[in-house]
């Protein structure tokens, strides 16, 4: 028999639930901070490009494990910031396709002063400092095949312009998916797997 009864006993029940539901999310954002290697890099622009500069976030789910690609994740047309769109490198979906086809997860955000062309044409600089990106990272990674390994590009709006042209300027590098009449972006992902592994 319960020594708590009536509107003091239900008090202490939701107390309690509120407790449990709080240690469980101080406990999963423990486990998020644990999760896999995140570093940041910020790169000034070179004498002709067009942004004002550009920041990066990279995360591997496991630096002790080869990084078989690069999933590049290309922000749309705005003026990208931390504060108002947050790196999808923190998002637990992005980082569970990374970590299942062990690839790394790369995130450029360029700022400009005015429009989306001064960093979505390669020629604007931003081919440049994806590959000082790469390089850096592949360095503090300790994992120096990042930088060689080929790319899965994904863009939003003027991240997809962005992605298109870098497809078409260096081909070698991109992971082009041949796509069926009736393929569907899981039987994608499947086939980079299986021509990854």
């Amino acid at each position: 028999m319960s020594f708590l009864h009536g509107k003091r006993g239900e008090r202490c029940k939701r107390l309690s639930s509120i407790f449990l539901a709080l240690l469980a999310l101080l406990l999963i954002s423990r486990l998020n901070a644990a999760d896999g290697l995140l570093l940041d890099l910020i790169v000034p622009p070179g004498e002709k490009d067009r942004f004002q500069h550009a920041e990066f976030s990279c995360w591997i789910a496991d630096a002790s494990k080869p990084v078989k690609a690069v999933i590049i994740h290309q922000h749309g047309c705005t003026n990208a910031s931390p504060d108002k769109h947050p790196p999808i490198t923190g998002d637990w979906h992005w980082r569970a396709v990374a970590r299942k086809h062990d690839a790394a997860l790369l995130v450029p955000m360029y700022h400009v002063a005015k429009n989306c062309d001064e960093w979505n044409d390669p020629d604007s600089g931003s081919e440049r400092v994806l590959f000082t990106a790469l390089e850096n990272f592949s360095n503090r990674f300790g994992r120096t095949e990042l930088k060689d390994a080929p790319w899965v590009l994904w863009g939003h709006s003027g991240g997809s312009s962005w992605s298109a042209q870098m497809i078409y300027v260096i081909r070698s590098t991109c992971w082009q998916p041949r796509f069926a009449a009736d393929a569907t972006s899981s039987s994608a992902i499947q086939n980079f797997a299986a021509s990854s592994a």
